[in-house]
């Protein structure tokens, strides 16, 4: 059974849980900006650029750096920290009155789930031999829940707690993926990946 490779369901989680998060704040950041920093749908244009050159960048290099990882519980590390900084960047981005700040905070939103996405990736092919398929659809399927989830809960929060709500409600959910992956770090323990096959061995 492909859910029973070792670390695969935890990273499919973190997939969910990190989409959530980051089509949550996608959701709504236009609005955010219009109505906190008065950003029209021109200049909104050159933030979705930022936040879509930022995703290319961190997946580009986070990807390369993932790469040069011979363990994969360092991989999981890498998705831990990485959503970790997603989580205190959707934090500030929700609450901070400063556009220079949002403008950071958007940045660093973008970079971080790119290399989270790159390292749930990279372990998912690692770790799935023979059932690679069946995994990614999996995944694909798993994101595509996250993306209807983040939108509920930017708009539960927003609606409990405002702008602020909202924020705080994205980053709960960015924490939790970040625990998941610390979790699948300590499962993968003593596992090293097969030189040149991309394979989790014992």
């Amino acid at each position: 059974m492909a859910l029973g490779l070792p670390g695969v369901p935890g990273m499919m989680l973190v997939s969910v849980l990190r989409t959530t998060a980051f089509m949550g704040q996608l959701a709504y950041l236009a609005v955010l900006y219009s109505d906190r920093f008065q950003v029209g749908p021109g200049i909104f244009s050159l933030v979705w650029a930022l936040s879509g050159i930022t995703f290319f960048l961190g997946n580009w290099f986070g990807g390369r750096l993932l790469r040069s990882l011979t363990h994969s519980r360092h991989t999981a590390w890498t998705a831990a920290f990485a959503v970790l900084v997603g989580a205190a960047a959707v934090l500030v981005l929700f609450a901070t009155s400063r556009l220079a700040t949002a403008l950071a905070a958007t940045a660093a939103l973008g970079a971080a789930h790119a290399v989270t996405a790159a390292a749930v990736t990279t372990l998912l092919v690692r770790g799935s031999e023979g059932h690679r398929g069946t995994v990614l659809a999996l995944n694909g399927a798993g994101q595509s829940l996250g993306v209807c989830m983040g939108a509920s809960v930017a708009g539960a929060g927003r609606a409990l707690g405002g702008w602020t709500g909202a924020g705080v409600g994205l980053a709960l959910v960015t924490v939790l993926a970040a625990v998941v992956a610390a979790h699948v770090a300590f499962s993968l323990r003593g596992r090293t990946d097969g030189a040149g096959r991309g394979k989790v061995v014992s």
